[in-house]
């Protein structure tokens, strides 16, 4: 994973900030066939739920079509919490896999950063 892609944020509700619906950050790499964990060290103070996903392809899916991802975890809906989040998936052959967070946030002032990751092929 690149070193830009750590210390990720996405925050909404104070000063006006606009609601945020699928919201996506994420890195497009290709891998080698296998069984993999996208490890994720994150802070949350998010109302609503947040995703961690490995997916096929350039892109990540809406949250409404989570299932159509090799893997998905969600961060604890505790607020004020450093959590590790495992997103566990397997690739059959080397492809083109997109990873990252999917988010919608609704719910007034929240926020949530992830001042790490780590994938680990097993």
């Amino acid at each position: 994973m690149s070193e830009d892609f750590k210390h990720r944020v996405m925050e909404s509700g104070w000063g006006g900030t606009a609601n945020i619906i699928n919201g996506k950050i994420y890195q497009t790499v290709t891998l080698p066939a296998g069984n993999y964990i996208f490890l994720v060290n994150c802070y949350t103070e998010a109302l609503d739920p947040v995703y961690v996903v490995a997916a096929a392809g350039n892109t990540l899916p809406d949250i409404s079509d989570l299932s159509t991802a090799a893997g998905y975890a969600a961060f604890t809906t505790a607020r004020f919490v450093n959590a590790t989040v495992q997103c566990q998936f397997s690739i059959a052959q080397p492809q083109t896999v997109s990873l990252g967070f999917v988010a919608t946030m609704t719910s007034g002032n929240q926020y949530w950063r992830v001042p790490s990751v780590k994938l680990i092929k097993n």
